[in-house]
């Protein structure tokens, strides 16, 4: 599991946008070592979504999350029905000092027509 992380992202928006300039510098998104997740309704996700410094009860047990010296990130998932997976690291602070959206796996390549695997 990866991806960009951007430092205090006030909305989803600023996340996604780091997507795009992480790749453009060519730098290699983060491995995400999930600690725990946090499964959101609809509504909360979205209000969550559009404040992320907001001041956010759930993510209080997960402040202890941070960067590892392997280059990982130890992160609590925030999820919700439809919706893409966000990783948060908080480094000690109250709220999610570190966003990232999970990247999807790369699809599977499959062999050209006509090639068997075997």
């Amino acid at each position: 599991m990866k991806g960009y992380f951007y430092s205090k992202p006030l909305d989803i928006e600023e996340v996604r946008g780091a997507i795009s300039m992480y790749r453009r510098y060519g730098d290699k998104p983060t491995t995400i070592i999930p600690i725990g997740s946090v499964n959101l309704d609809a509504r909360t996700y979205k209000d969550f979504s559009k404040d992320i410094l907001g001041d956010w009860g759930f993510l209080q047990p997960y402040r202890k999350t941070v960067f590892n010296q392997d280059g990982t990130a130890d992160c609590v998932l925030i999820q919700a029905e439809g919706q893409p997976t966000l990783a948060v690291c908080m480094e000690g602070f109250g709220y999610a000092r570190y966003v990232a959206l999970v990247l999807e796996d790369e699809p599977k390549k499959r062999p050209p027509a006509g090639v068997r695997k075997g």
